[in-house]
């Protein structure tokens, strides 16, 4: 595992930026929220715990799979002081799917909520409990992988399917397509995959001439 501190570290002595701090909300019914630093911050009218958390490398490839990575978290401390275990929240219920936000935003700007110098959102997508808290496995947001793109890339703005005919399922009433992808997109419904077809003609039969 990798502390942000390390993970920010040398960002913080290229640019002479120490007081950047990192954000972190986990929103469960009641919501975890956590700041990496010194004391309690409060932003956005939001007051997040300091406590440590580390988080590993995000791990990507070139097959296509979205990118991860893991979040390791201490025990929950409660308001008197004591601490909560993981395992009492997880057993409580399921908790995958679960949004983590990190942001990471300067001391100096607290009371501008707008100033967040990065952003990024995960989803929980399964846990170990370790000696100390819990170990997650965070993957891509659900929205982020709902996304539809074409099966095959586009070499080409252009599509070769011959419009209302074959592949290319339209229903649209207009009765014409420029057979790119700004017209493929205006004739179908929001949120339906697109038939654009392939980047050559060559890939496929029955393609426009």
């Amino acid at each position: 595992m990798r502390s942000l501190s390390a993970a920010f570290i040398a960002v913080l002595e290229a640019e002479y930026a120490p007081d950047l701090i990192t954000l972190l909300t986990i929103n469960t019914p009641t919501p975890i929220r956590r700041a990496w630093w010194w004391r309690d911050v409060t932003f956005g009218g939001v007051t997040y715990t300091a406590d440590g958390f580390a988080h590993s490398e995000v791990v990507q490839d070139i097959e296509g799979r979205p990118p991860a990575m893991t979040l390791e978290m201490q025990n929950i401390e409660r308001d008197d002081g004591t601490n909560l275990e993981w395992s009492t929240l997880l057993a409580a219920g399921d908790i995958n799917g679960t949004e983590v936000q990190m942001r990471v935003v300067s001391e100096s700007l607290l009371s501008d909520a707008d100033a967040v110098i990065s952003e990024t959102d995960w989803t929980i997508s399964g846990w170990q409990l370790a000696p100390r808290g819990v170990v997650f496995k965070l993957g891509a947001p659900i929205d982020a992988l709902s996304i539809t793109v074409p099966t095959r890339p586009l070499a080409s703005p252009t599509c070769w399917w011959k419009y209302k005919q074959g592949a290319c399922t339209s229903t649209s009433a207009l009765e014409s397509c420029a057979h790119t992808y700004g017209d493929c997109s205006k004739r179908y419904p929001k949120g339906e995959a697109l038939r654009i077809g392939p980047s050559s003609p060559l890939l496929t039969v029955g393609h426009r001439r």
